[in-house]
């Protein structure tokens, strides 16, 4: 049982912490296997990996997503830009909604995604298969949460590493969308150098991997 922001206990199903964390390295090194992130990810600049978490652990990752959001612990987007009188300016961006895992008091109610978040299994895979490919270390590894409600509209074309002194590399997407269908929404849109765009369907348990500093996309 975990208590959220406004107090109400819910129930969200539990995994053993200790044979996560075996099952949790086992399967991502199966997944980001030396020959994906190689080949794939750094050749081609983008990997798509289905069935990656497995149903159980995506199922329960979405379930403590679901609660966090009905009980009032996501907040909405916003981004900010410099204005021309050198202040910032903020915009909310409707039907988008976020949380960052980096605040001991949000990972204390979501047991399966704070382990998630304490996990190295998905940057120590890629650091295996591509040494001297992406920064070192847990402080270059960054972990937030995100619901879009649809209504239209979409993010522009952008890289998410807009210079220092952010160092982004590497970005991952997982969807836990179980009843995604055409028509929907929600695609990704990757815009490789060159090369004809590439549309990836928010299917649940899908996870993608890109090198967001020099991959444009939306």
């Amino acid at each position: 049982m975990s208590q959220f922001q406004d107090g109400k206990d819910v129930h969200v199903p539990r995994l053993d912490h200790g044979q996560a964390v075996l099952d949790d390295f086992a399967r991502v090194q199966e997944k980001l296997a030396p020959q994906v992130v190689q080949e794939r990810l750094f050749k081609d600049g983008y990997v798509v990996i289905d069935d990656f978490w497995g149903a159980e652990r995506a199922a329960i990752y979405r379930s403590e997503i679901h609660h966090l959001l009905e009980h009032g612990g996501m907040l909405p987007n916003r981004t900010q830009f410099a204005s021309a009188s050198g202040g910032v300016m903020q915009a909310t961006k409707p039907h988008i909604y976020e949380l960052d895992l980096h605040h001991d008091h949000v990972r204390a109610s979501l047991p399966a995604l704070a382990a998630l978040f304490q996990s190295t299994a998905v940057p120590d895979a890629i650091r295996a298969a591509a040494p001297g490919q992406v920064l070192s270390g847990p402080r270059h590894v960054t972990l937030k949460l995100q619901v879009n409600e649809g209504n239209g509209g979409c993010f522009p074309a952008h890289y998410d590493n807009p210079g220092a002194p952010n160092k982004r590399r590497v970005t991952m997407l997982t969807y836990l969308n179980p009843e995604w269908k055409d028509g929907d929404g929600g695609e990704l849109q990757l815009l490789p150098f060159l090369s004809e765009p590439v549309l990836v369907q928010p299917v649940m348990d899908r996870a993608v991997f890109f090198l967001s500093d020099v991959m444009l996309h939306r």
